[in-house]
Parts: structure tokens; sequence; C-alpha cells
């Protein structure tokens, strides 16, 4: 693993804080009600609705359904749509978009919406915890060995062309000492611009557990998973990426 230390000009494209729960449907009023508290910041409103489609196929029939479940959330954006509240019958999610600054800013934010959310729409608890962090490496070479940016990149199996022209990976795993779980996404894009090659790295921290909803044990968790996120971002990467980031 690289040291790590902060990145001038970090890859993160999104960031986004969640904290899931179950809410019963007669809540939905108050999650709207939330706008009320917040709209100075976070002006647009949108509804978010189910819906479920089932299909039957027959050996002469075809049919279809659809069911309506209902309004399940509200999201809430700010006037430049970088910052996005999500509060949901299942969970309540903060979205920061590109820029990103420091984990302090998104965390105080999402951490002030938090307490406006719990105190019109408590939850009796909540039963996990997250972070995600999509990250675009751009690589400003027309191609690349990914070996020299990844430290656990695709490999062709040996007898095969080994010219890659696109790829996905997703691992999942486990750390004990924290009780979390990680996922580490990578695949390529297309590039937006001639001569440079495009890298995705996708990375979920999550911890299920019962936790109180008080801002004390939460936010100490989300620390925690936080340090984890950090951990695996710098396990994935070579120092090249690094310094291309600096």
């Amino acid at each position: 693993m690289i040291e790590p230390r902060h990145l001038t000009n970090a890859p993160i494209k999104e960031a986004l804080i969640d904290i899931w729960y179950s809410l019963d449907p007669g809540y939905i009023s108050r999650l709207e009600s939330i706008h009320d508290k917040i709209k100075g910041d976070y002006p647009h409103k949108q509804i978010r609705k189910q819906w479920e489609g089932t299909f039957q196929v027959g050996s002469k029939t075809f049919t279809q359904s659809t069911k309506d479940h209902g309004i399940q959330g509200y999201w809430y954006l700010s006037e430049d749509e970088k910052q996005i509240i999500q509060a949901r019958l299942n969970g309540f999610t903060f979205n920061k978009i590109e820029p990103y600054e420091t984990w302090e800013q998104m965390r105080d934010e999402a951490r002030k919406l938090w307490k406006i959310f719990k105190e019109i729409a408590p939850p009796e608890v909540v039963t996990g915890l997250g972070l995600r962090y999509v990250n675009r490496i751009e690589i400003p070479e027309p191609t690349i060995e990914l070996s020299d940016y990844l430290t656990a990149p695709p490999e062709i199996p040996e007898n095969l062309p080994q010219r890659l022209d696109s790829f996905l990976t997703r691992i999942q795993f486990f750390d004990s000492s924290i009780k979390a779980r990680g996922i580490i996404t990578q695949m390529s894009e297309p590039p937006d611009s001639p001569g440079t090659v495009p890298l995705l790295l996708d990375i979920e921290v999550t911890q299920d557990n019962n936790f109180n909803i008080n801002d004390d044990e939460i936010w100490a968790v989300l620390e925690d998973l936080r340090a984890f996120k950090n951990k695996i971002f710098f396990s994935s990467i070579t120092e090249r990426v690094a310094e291309l980031c600096q």
C-alpha cells in the first residue's frame, strides 16, 4: 500500500453517506415536511415513487402488469444540484457531486441535515451505515499498462490475445476488526478526449448493525468506515496515480 495522504486533486466524482432504517409508510408526509426546514439551501424537490412490474409468459400468451407502491421518499437538491438529500422510508442519503473538497465538509453538512431529519421523522433504530466514493482517474496517455496504475488489474489468460478493450471487476470482502464490508469495483470508461484513458474506481464500505439514532454512535462508526475506505483506495492505486492527483 502506498503512503496515504491528502490529494489536492482527488479524482472523486461523487461521494455519499448512507444511513439505513425502516419507517412506516405513514411517515411520508413527515419526509415531505423536511423541505420546509431546508429549502433555503435545497430549493429543488423531486418525488421518488416505486413501481413493480411482473411478466407472465405462457405457451401462447404474454401478460404484464405493474403495481404502484406509491411515494417512497423525496430528493432535495441544492441550487447547483451538487448536493442532494434523499429522505426515504428506508434510508437517508447525502450525495456530494464533484467538486469534492474535504471529508469534514461533507460529514458536517450531512450531520446537520440528519439532525433535522431525525427531529421530524425519527426511526426507532438505524440498521446500517455506509459510504461510497466513485473515483474517475484520467490517465493522460493513449495506451497504458494497467499494472502501472492499479495494484489489482484484470488479467487476460496467458494463451489468449493480450489486447484488452474494456474491463469490469468487482470484489467484496469483510474486515472482522471493524465488522465492515468493502466492495471494490474497477472498470474502464470511454475517454472524454482523445489520447486519455479513464479508469473508474468505485469503493463502497458498509456496516450492518443496530445503532441508536443518537449522533455520537452513528458518526463514530462513519469515521471508522471513512478510514477503511481510505485504506482500500490507497491499497488499490499505485504511486503514479497519487502523483497525478497531487
